[in-house]
């Protein structure tokens, strides 16, 4: 089987684990895959949440902390951060 084929598998394995919330955040703060253990935890669908701010997740005290993560990845040539 191609890499590319495991790795899909194993990522569809994870995000249809019932007990694991597990998202997956590109670079830009949008998040892109949501798990059925994440849609329990914090209510919202996969299809709600794909494609929103990581900032609807994270309390204001956490997110600049957060944020200056991604900024660092976008000056180190990867996509940069938007503003949300």
């Amino acid at each position: 089987m191609p890499h590319s084929l495991v790795r899909e598998h194993l990522l569809t394995a994870l995000l249809e684990s019932p007990e694991d919330g597990i998202l997956s955040v590109s670079l830009d703060g949008t998040i892109d895959t949501w798990s059925r253990g994440a849609e329990r935890i914090y209510g919202y669908t996969a299809q709600e949440i794909t494609g929103q701010p990581l900032s609807r997740l994270v309390p204001l005290h956490e997110w600049l902390g957060l944020k200056s993560i991604f900024l660092r990845r976008g000056r180190e040539g990867r996509k940069v951060f938007r503003e949300f």
